[in-house]
């Protein structure tokens, strides 16, 4: 195993704590006193949470961008509760000594739901006003390539604000360590694969921004399907199909190749389910066993199937509190530990079938 594989490694098993101690499976060596620790902590949350001016993401605007919804407000208000609230699914971890990595569910109000700094008042409604006024004809194009661009905003404003706070943030925790301590490579590992990360998605942007500028949509494919059962869940998603799905492992080494991407949207109506997926062309041939669960004449397999891809690939979904409310607490607490598992284990499986369907 390389170096670099080792280093890898150990942050699975860093990750893999389940509403334990942060800090139980970090090797003593990597360890400051709690006094550098509770330093180190102040200055990661200051400047992660601590939330930026943003410029607008459309190409040569430097004008400020607003709190943007990545799901319409509107669309939001039809799953909220009689406050106006709806629930997401979140984890969070405490980066202090006995802080604990935590998986629960959240109430956020609709105004909140969703947004992020994408692009300024101007540019945000000349750009999506096919989609936001408009119901969406599933035969329109330039609709469906607006869900894609979306999608695609929303992840690169989140990869971008990942890498640049690891960029500030990495330098200055390791200025100080020797040049043997192991502390060092694992830090810059991490920031390198945060590179990597963003590297790809702003490829991926470049080619939206161009696409959107010339009307150019064929380098996309474009897909839908009903479900005739209504769920009230919101999704808008732009992931790498990674790890396990469906039974089949899709490995890509970001260090050297781009990801296997998917866009996702979901929007119920009065009695049923609209699907919205896109993907590269130039992608198609390989991401096909994947592809073909969307098509999956058994309805219990396809149900299953758009359950796991919601919770194993989507960060970004928004549940109706009343919906909720009808899962059984076990169950509940199963469909939240899944979505814990696969974030930190995209292979993570498991005998319990995941089938947000069934509580309809």
């Amino acid at each position: 195993m390389n170096d670099f594989m080792r280093i890898m490694d150990l942050f699975l098993k860093i990750k893999s704590n389940n509403e334990t101690n942060l800090f139980d499976n970090i090797p003593a060596e990597l360890l400051k006193d709690k006094s550098e620790i509770d330093k180190m902590t102040a200055y990661f949350y200051k400047k992660t949470y601590n939330v930026s001016p943003s410029v607008c993401l459309f190409p040569g605007c430097t004008e400020f961008a607003i709190e943007s919804h990545s799901l319409q407000k509107a669309l939001l208000k039809l799953i909220a509760d009689n406050t106006n609230h709806v629930i997401r699914i979140k984890i969070t971890a405490d980066y202090k000594p006995n802080g604990t990595i935590k998986k629960q569910t959240e109430r956020i109000g609709v105004n909140e739901a969703s947004v992020f700094l994408g692009y300024c008042a101007k540019h945000d409604a000349e750009i999506f006003l096919p989609i936001e006024q408009d119901k969406i004809d599933v035969q329109n194009i330039e609709q469906n390539f607006l869900l894609l661009f979306r999608s695609v905003a929303r992840e690169y404003y989140e990869a971008k604000k990942g890498y640049d706070n690891l960029h500030e943030i990495i330098p200055e925790l390791i200025k100080d360590y020797e040049e043997k301590d192991i502390r060092g490579p694992v830090f810059l590992s991490l920031l390198y694969l945060n590179y990597c990360e963003f590297t790809h998605i702003e490829n991926i942007k470049s080619i939206i921004d161009y696409c959107y500028k010339n009307n150019l949509y064929n380098l996309f494919e474009f897909n839908h399907l009903q479900i005739n059962k209504r769920l009230p869940i919101l999704v808008n998603t732009f992931t790498a199909i990674q790890g396990m799905n469906n039974g089949k492992v899709f490995r890509r080494d970001i260090r050297k190749e781009m990801p296997l991407y998917l866009s996702m949207t979901i929007l119920p109506n009065d009695k049923s389910t609209d699907v919205y997926y896109a993907i590269l062309k130039e992608q198609k041939e390989e991401l096909k066993p994947f592809l073909e669960y969307f098509h999956n004449s058994d309805r219990t397999v396809l149900e299953s199937f758009i359950s796991d891809t919601i919770l194993r690939n989507s960060d970004n979904f928004y549940v109706s509190p009343e919906f909720l409310d009808k899962i059984p607490e076990v169950k509940k607490r199963e469909i939240i530990d899944y979505f814990y598992q696969t974030t930190i284990n995209r292979e993570y499986i498991t005998d319990t079938d995941i089938n947000l369907f069934t509580y309809i």
